[in-house]
């Protein structure tokens, strides 16, 4: 017998002994009328622990599986605390390889801790497709959006919004999107600087969301998010119920989509870290409660859970805002004879047309139809997408340059290197940027193989399959997958695997990238042999992954023109991970910023 599961053994032994012994109680006494209840808990807690049993020892019964799983809990109680710090323990246990860990219930998740397994289960989209219970969780949130979306559905609307991701069109507007970049810098830390100050400790969350926020909604969408922030914003309800952030839950509740205090600026928008507070707060929320949901397989049910309640006000009011975006997009549409003007071409520029971008594809999509065989898109499903768009677009930029900052701070030496290399760039604009070669791109390598903004991803699957057990090549021993399986891979374990990455895996050293970007040397930043997958993998590889490093590029040039980043003393974030790596505490991720003497 393994000593791994001899918890379900006593629980199985101990449940059934008193199920037995309480029928036979009930019969002889009292009948089974005055304890069905209590009856039936207990025949449940059997049941499952039978079930345990089975799976553990018929179906899995080749799989290392943890110590101590509980009956009916499984490792619920050793994974609510801390679930990434129990994965990494249970990863160096079994030598990188695969595992079962049991998140409650009688079924186990299959954990995918090496590179040549990963690859295997994101490169078949067929074999290993996204499972019901991850669409109907993200799904809440994201309703038939890109994440969610499959088959056809996921084709089309990749069709109708790649185009305006490719790194042509990007380079096109890269003028327009730094003369952004720099005004955002100005606004939100411009005003920080009052009183002679030089140097100020920020919560960088605050700076980030909002420049991501406001770059990818214009880019993208051409829509200003600061009217989010404005009193004519039809959303946001009675100027009474403008209150400070103490009272900015008790709004959210009444259905409010924003209440935050207006700073006393000409423009009447609310100060920008405030109304950005709030959007990181909800973006933390949201991905925090649906990936415990995801991984705990806890329904999305707003009768049960009052956090889930509170969820769905806040995506009923994103809905609203966006079908009013949708309306005027489709007027002014149809005002110009549905003919728009391509944003990346300088020719028709002066033309009083409606910008091309995705929120315009879309409507187009919905009004005229496109080439897919589908019906046409309804404003509900327009939502959908533009929820997604925005909530990923944003958050996976936003988050990646807060633990950018961080990591810089902390090394000096790297930020000075960064900044030289970034601002000789700046100062020769004919001269193409060798992104493959540059520190910039090893710099986002190693933020993002530290920091993933996608920590994990589920799976199911689809029939029985054999995956590699080790990641080493020399090693062909498998374990075999049953058909419906629960499949957890967690980027941030296959990023920290000392196997692959050496002893100082924990360690920020972009120059470990030397090595691996190797000829022919490319944008890409992704090394599927490696286990570095930071924007998934395959068919659902992340749309907006190009854009995002034209975002950081940008920002980071500007930030370290302006500004020397330095670490907080004692300050270190506390992580979780849900759909994106969130912070737990409420202080975020802090770094201190010193103005620079002079521009070079």
């Amino acid at each position: 017998m393994k000593d791994d599961f001899r918890m379900v053994w006593s629980g199985l032994a101990l449940s059934s002994a008193v199920s037995i012994h309480l029928v036979w109680t009930l019969y002889k006494e009292k009948g089974f009328y005055f304890g069905w209840p209590i009856l039936i808990i207990f025949v449940a807690v059997a049941l499952t622990c039978w079930r345990q049993v089975y799976e553990r020892y018929i179906r899995y019964g080749s799989w290392p599986s943890p110590r101590n799983t509980f009956p009916v809990l499984g490792n619920a109680v050793q994974i609510a605390p801390a679930l990434i710090r129990y994965l990494v323990r249970e990863a160096r246990r079994h030598n990188g390889g695969l595992f079962l860990f049991w998140p409650g219930g009688p079924r186990p998740t299959c954990v995918i801790a090496n590179a040549r397994a990963a690859k295997e289960v994101l490169g078949a989209s067929s074999t290993f497709p996204k499972g019901n219970d991850y669409t109907q969780k993200f799904g809440f949130v994201f309703g038939d959006g890109l994440v969610t979306s499959t088959g056809e559905t996921h084709s089309r609307a990749r069709r109708l919004l790649g185009r305006f991701f490719i790194k042509a069109r990007l380079e096109k507007r890269s003028h327009e999107l730094r003369a952004m970049v720099d005004t955002l810098l100005i606004q939100v830390l411009g005003s920080q600087f009052c009183g002679g100050a030089t140097e100020i400790t920020i919560d960088v969350q605050d700076i980030f969301h909002f420049m991501a926020l406001q770059i990818f909604a214009s880019a993208m969408l051409s829509i200003d998010m600061r009217i989010f922030a404005t009193p004519q914003c039809p959303i946001l309800g009675a100027p009474e119920l403008r209150q400070e952030r103490g009272t900015l839950m008790k709004c959210m509740r009444s259905g409010i989509q924003l209440a935050t205090r207006l700073a006393e600026e000409e423009d009447n928008y609310a100060h920008p870290g405030e109304v950005m507070r709030w959007l990181a707060h909800e973006v933390s929320f949201g991905s925090e409660l649906v990936g415990r949901h995801i991984v705990f397989g806890l329904p999305m049910s707003p009768t049960l859970f009052p956090t889930v309640r509170r969820l769905t006000a806040s995506v009923k009011n994103t809905h609203a805002f966006f079908r009013q975006c949708i309306a005027s997009r489709r007027q002014a549409l149809a005002a110009n004879g549905y003919k728009v003007q391509d944003t990346a071409d300088d020719s028709n520029t002066k033309e009083n047309l409606v910008p091309d971008d995705c929120l315009t594809a879309l409507v187009k999509a919905a009004d005229e139809g496109d080439e897919s065989d589908l019906p046409r898109l309804t404003d509900t499903q327009i939502c959908h997408q533009l929820v997604t768009l925005v909530s990923a677009g944003h958050d996976t930029t936003a988050f990646f340059c807060c633990y950018g900052s961080l990591l810089l701070a902390r090394h000096p030496d790297i930020q000075n290197q960064l900044r030289e290399e970034l601002l000789t760039a700046d100062n020769e604009p004919n001269k193409q940027f060798d992104f493959p070669r540059s520190l910039l791109k090893r710099v986002f390598q190693e933020t993002l193989r530290l920091y993933p903004t996608i920590p994990m991803v589920t799976r199911t699957a689809a029939k029985n399959v054999r995956l590699s057990r080790y990641a080493d090549p020399d090693n062909k021993e498998t374990l075999l997958v049953p058909k419906g399986s629960n499949i957890l891979v967690p980027f941030f374990l296959l990023h920290r695997n000392a196997s692959v990455w050496g002893n100082n895996a924990a360690d920020f050293d972009p120059d470990r990238w030397i090595k691996h970007n190797t000829a022919p040397l490319s944008d890409g930043i992704m090394h599927p042999k490696l286990g570095f997958l930071p924007f998934a993998y395959g068919s659902r590889t992340c749309i907006g992954y190009t854009l995002s490093l034209v975002e950081a590029k940008l920002i980071f040039t500007s930030l370290l023109r302006d500004y020397e980043l330095k670490p907080v003393p004692g300050f270190t974030p506390r992580i979780k991970a849900g759909i994106s790596l969130t912070v737990e505490n409420p202080h975020g991720i802090k770094v201190r910023f010193a103005k620079r003497n002079k521009r070079k």
